[in-house]
């Protein structure tokens, strides 16, 4: 079971329930949201891999909300699936136009429509770039929870997988704390601070492990900045 979070948005209860269940049959972690403002809420306290829209036309709704995440540095790389009844001439092209990554319209099969869903998840992590270096030789093994660097591994797990990504795709870039903690917990304010410094020491030690002890640098009091200039 892949375990990504996928938020389905859509406003008819029935058509959402069965969507959700497909997807967790599927093996992804899936939450529901009845209208914008509630997945607004949903990715500010759970970040998802993949936001799901279901609508039966591409109303000007779904549109103006997509607008918004993209125009948003916490939600611009929100991978962003709208799946609609009936597919109007114009629509691939408002979809583009506002950021929807994938237009799918139905009927669609259980298989297509799970394979267009992972697809799109996929997609985005593999399209993380890397930096030159040192960070080039490193890889996440998603599947048996390690991060590796030659014949060298070290156990990480699903949280420290996530703060790596996102420091990987911003590479030699400073990473706002604020932008961590958003991106990955979301949550109360007053635990936000401590699970980010308990999960970068986690990180650490596994890139210790595989013989990168200095890539991670800590900015202090603004964020963390992951180097691939290191000569090893």
């Amino acid at each position: 079971m892949s375990g990504e979070r996928i938020l389905v948005l859509d406003e008819e209860a029935q058509r959402r329930s069965l969507n959700a269940f497909g997807l967790r049959c599927a093996g992804f972690n899936v939450v529901e949201a009845c209208d914008a403002a509630c997945a607004r809420s949903l990715i500010g306290n759970n970040y998802p891999h993949l936001l799901l829209i279901a609508a039966g036309l591409l109303e000007n709704w779904i549109q103006d909300f997509v607008c918004t995440l993209r125009e948003s540095a916490l939600t611009r790389d929100l991978p962003v699936l709208a799946l609609v009844e009936h597919e109007a001439e114009r629509d691939a092209g408002c979809a583009r136009q506002c950021g929807i990554d994938d237009l799918i319209r139905e009927p669609v099969s259980p298989e297509d429509f799970v394979a267009r869903v992972r697809a799109n998840v996929d997609r985005k992590r593999n399209a993380t770039p890397v930096a030159p270096g040192v960070l080039a030789e490193l890889r996440l093994d998603y599947a048996a929870g390690l991060i590796r660097r030659g014949k060298r591994a070290a156990p990480i797990g699903p949280t420290e997988q996530r703060v790596f990504e996102l420091l990987l795709s911003r590479a030699n870039e400073l990473v706002p704390r604020d932008l961590l903690l958003y991106r990955v917990w979301g949550g109360t304010k007053n635990l936000r601070s401590r699970v980010l410094d308990v999960s970068v020491c986690r990180l650490r030690r596994a890139l210790d492990a595989v013989g990168c002890d200095d890539v991670l640098h800590t900015v202090s009091r603004h964020g963390y900045r992951l180097s691939g200039n290191t000569e090893q």
